[in-house]
């Protein structure tokens, strides 16, 4: 049954699409174009430009409250930087270590440990991004990207660069809400299993069937778990 699971995950993440359905008509979301990413970037130096003169905190401005106040401050940072040196570390062993399971489970409950406190690090240090110009910029940004992926039953775009500020809101919200997430643990378990496997050895990347640039974010991290397992069996 989890083979069956696993296969439908794979499947899904090569696919790429996504089907939103919203006052009963059904939508799909598209992976998005080097030209919708583009756009994406020139939306986002728009809205920085537009809030030059509001009183909104830049998040650099926000990292200087947060260190004046004591929240979070140049010891914070350096701790955040030794864990994510320690992350990289315990990968490490945990690939040298393949071989030896025991080890592994040993390492991997130390993983998850080191990756709880840098969450917990994480959730401090941008406590209040939330409320900076960077934050608004690139909520409007992803926005943009997902309205760009838009397509009705026949193919065709919803919005282009222009329509885009007068979108349906609720239908970016429902596109939101309904788009698939995947467990790191099941891409790296599909990353090293069968069919993907023999996939990935015949074709590498070309195996996703578009562009590196037109990857979804879970394309690339199979991607990247795959290439991390060449390694790894070399």
């Amino acid at each position: 049954m989890e083979q069956v699971e696993l296969e439908n995950m794979l499947y899904s993440i090569l696919y790429g699409t996504y089907y939103v359905t919203y006052n009963n008509v059904r939508y799909s979301c598209v992976p998005n174009t080097l030209q919708d990413k583009y756009e994406a970037s020139i939306i986002y130096k728009q809205i920085m430009h537009d809030m030059k003169y509001e009183e909104m905190l830049t998040w650099e401005e926000a990292q200087r409250l947060s260190e004046l106040t004591g929240k979070w401050t140049n010891q914070d940072e350096a701790g955040l930087k030794d864990l994510d040196k320690m992350v990289e570390n315990t990968k490490l062993q945990m690939y040298l270590n393949y071989t030896n399971p025991m080890s592994v489970d040993k390492l991997r409950k130390k993983l998850k440990q080191v990756q709880s406190g840098i969450a917990r690090s994480n959730q401090t240090k941008y406590k209040l991004y939330h409320a900076t110009k960077e934050s608004h910029a690139e909520n409007t940004r992803s926005e943009f990207l997902i309205a760009m992926s838009f397509r009705d039953n026949c193919g065709n775009k919803l919005y282009n660069m222009d329509s885009f500020w007068d979108c349906n809101n609720s239908l970016i919200q429902s596109a939101i809400e309904q788009r698939p997430s995947f467990a790191m643990d099941k891409v790296r378990q599909i990353a090293r299993q069968e069919p993907w496997r023999s996939m990935w050895i015949a074709h590498k990347g070309d195996a996703i069937g578009r562009p590196s640039v037109e990857w979804t974010e879970h394309q690339r991290i199979l991607c990247s778990f795959s290439k991390m397992y060449d390694n790894v069996y070399e």
